[in-house]
């Protein structure tokens, strides 16, 4: 079992999708003992590297993990297309 402490130090890497961060924060947030849903929402923030993310929670914070959990579902969910998107266009054009 982690501790709270524990959330802190994860950062979102640079490669990782939106949907493998929130997955690993999940699983983090499972393991760890005595977790205060604020402390994790804290720490959650403060690693995801999606300004749009940021700014969004930053401006209305989710009220709990599942709220952040529904609310970043929405996020990742327009990466996703972003990407299929992206994909799509460069078989087409390139």
């Amino acid at each position: 079992m982690n501790t709270p402490i524990g959330l802190m130090p994860m950062k979102q890497m640079e490669s990782e999708s939106l949907q493998d961060y929130v997955k690993s924060f999940h699983v983090t947030t499972l393991n760890t003992k005595n977790l205060n849903d604020q402390w994790a929402i804290d720490a959650f923030i403060m690693g995801v590297q999606n300004d749009h993310v940021q700014y969004s929670f930053t401006n209305n914070r989710p009220q709990s993990l599942a709220d952040l959990y529904e609310r970043t579902h929405m996020f990742v969910e327009a990466e996703e297309i972003k990407r299929v998107l992206h994909t799509s266009f460069q078989k087409e054009y390139m």
